[in-house]
């Protein structure tokens, strides 16, 4: 009896951390949506500037800045809470593939996320940790902070590119993408425009403050659509547990019917021995 009703116990431990995960994964459901609205606004004030910076380098061409590799600093965007696969490893491989071949001393990293950071507390081109968001209404919060640790670093060194990594969630991939210098990727050297767009402001001026503008639009987006990553990941790992979980209550609970069975064929067997009915 003893042995059956510890299965029981732990039958009713095991249903306690379902609810608990299930819980947990309603409440990733749940961002996502809030997440794929952030995400799609974002997305369409990243694409306007970018349209807007293409029109412009094409009028001013020797204002577009190349990749330096006199120091880089990399970015990596992680997790804050757990429970979302090898997130935060994925990215570390990553990161790890990108810098094999280049001189340590002119790396650094940003790691972002408690969990991100555990896995890489003791490596040797880390330059800060910070916390990461847990929802998208944090990510101003963190994003204040990562670009006051970038402001700090960039005074200290003369020259710096900025390269980020964050997970994709449509792609299921980890995207890089160059933060400074920007524009890096744009296609705007087949274009052709017979007149300069007319500016307020000189050209050097406006494309500062157009830089401005779009390291924190990007910078949102990476952060938008990283927490979409990974509260997505978040769900398929938790859907797998809890399959686990159930898997596991059905064979102790078969083992607690067959206890139980036992148990009920000794009463019998007891009662019939005291009756005299069988000796």
């Amino acid at each position: 009896m003893t042995r059956r009703h510890e299965i029981e116990q732990h039958l009713h431990s095991m249903q306690d951390i379902r609810e608990i995960m299930n819980s947990m994964k309603n409440l990733s459901l749940m961002e996502t949506r809030k997440l794929s609205r952030f995400l799609s606004s974002q997305q369409r004030v990243v694409n306007s500037i970018e349209q807007a910076a293409t029109d412009f380098l094409v009028a001013y061409p020797h204002l577009q800045t190349s990749p330096t590799t006199v120091n880089e600093l990399y970015i990596l965007i992680g997790s804050e809470q757990g429970f979302c696969g090898d997130f935060n490893q994925a990215l570390i491989d990553k990161f790890t593939s990108l810098t094999a071949t280049k001189s340590t001393s002119s790396i650094q990293f940003i790691a972002i996320g408690a969990k991100l950071f555990s896995l890489q507390q003791d490596h040797p081109q880390l330059t800060k940790a910070l916390s990461g968001p847990t929802v998208g209404q944090e990510v101003d919060a963190v994003l204040t902070d990562l670009v006051n640790t970038i402001s700090n670093l960039h005074s200290t060194v003369d020259s710096l590119s900025i390269t980020a990594l964050h997970h994709e969630h449509e792609k299921e991939t980890i995207q890089v993408t160059s933060v400074l210098p920007p524009f890096q990727n744009l296609a705007f050297t087949d274009r052709q425009y017979t007149h300069p767009p007319k500016l307020q402001l000189s050209p050097e001026h406006f494309y500062k403050i157009l830089i401005d503008h779009y390291l924190f639009a990007a910078l949102y987006e990476m952060f938008y659509t990283s927490l979409m990553a990974e509260h997505y990941r978040r769900v398929q790992h938790l859907e797998g547990a809890m399959d686990r979980l159930e898997q596991q209550a059905d064979e102790l609970g078969k083992k607690r019917n067959m206890l139980r069975q036992e148990e009920i064929t000794e009463e019998i067997e007891v009662i019939m021995l005291s009756a005299g009915i069988i000796k």
